[in-house]
């Protein structure tokens, strides 16, 4: 019985969102905030769109950032998270995500 319970659990390789009413809460309010994050990120493109190498905000190292051209690295406060191969493009966690 607490195998069939504990296989009912789990979908995919994972526990799924229903296996609790409390995990399903959490996973619901993590999603929303991704989504804001998400939106703050693509509203900070639109503010530092001359100084960016791409028009979209990326994931690296799983946080949210903004491709910045090197030489304006200064002009974004927030954390250098990684940077291009070529080196000609930080990625910048912006502070304002950070909170």
């Amino acid at each position: 019985a607490v195998r069939e319970e504990i296989s009912r659990m789990i979908r995919g390789g994972r526990v799924d969102d229903y296996a609790t009413g409390w995990l399903r809460d959490i996973r619901r309010e993590i999603a929303g905030l991704e989504i804001k994050i998400r939106e703050k990120a693509d509203s900070l493109v639109k503010v530092y769109r001359e100084i960016l190498t791409d028009q979209f905000s990326t994931i690296r190292s799983g946080r949210n950032c903004l491709p910045v051209k090197k030489q304006f690295r200064s002009r974004i406060p927030g954390s250098l998270v990684d940077r291009s191969s070529t080196g000609s493009t930080c990625f910048i966690e912006p502070a304002s995500l950070t909170k």
